[in-house]
């Protein structure tokens, strides 16, 4: 279909002016100010590293917000609000860089709430 036709089919159907002039096949914009990934709506300092699970092929890491609610992160996941991405996970530790930033940030693995084991 051309996005002549898309805009008549929009206009039959009863839709909205501006709707026609946007691409169904794309994704919406985002607002203006709002960030994409929900761990790039955070700052890395409110994040604690939760869990890690490193002897698969990806290793995967478990982030926790103050709000308790998790996300899980493997290398290259987008976190925090500078633009950084996960660059390495090994055991007990989360590594994060940042752009222009001249090193990483490690996450490390809290002990067990309720004592070590």
């Amino acid at each position: 279909m051309t996005r002549r036709t898309l805009a008549f089919l929009a206009c039959a159907l009863g839709c909205p002016a501006g709707a026609a002039a946007r691409d169904p096949f794309l994704p919406p914009p985002t607002p203006l100010g709002t960030i994409g990934a929900p761990l790039q709506r955070l700052e890395i300092a409110q994040l604690t590293l939760v869990a890690l699970v490193c002897d698969l092929p990806v290793p995967r890491a478990l982030l926790e917000d103050p709000d308790g609610i998790g996300y899980i992160a493997i290398p290259g996941t987008p976190v925090g609000r500078n633009g950084g991405r996960v660059v390495a996970i090994e055991r007990r530790k989360l590594h994060i860089r940042e752009p222009g930033a001249d090193h990483e940030i490690a996450l490390e693995l809290q002990a067990e709430r309720g004592g070590d084991r």
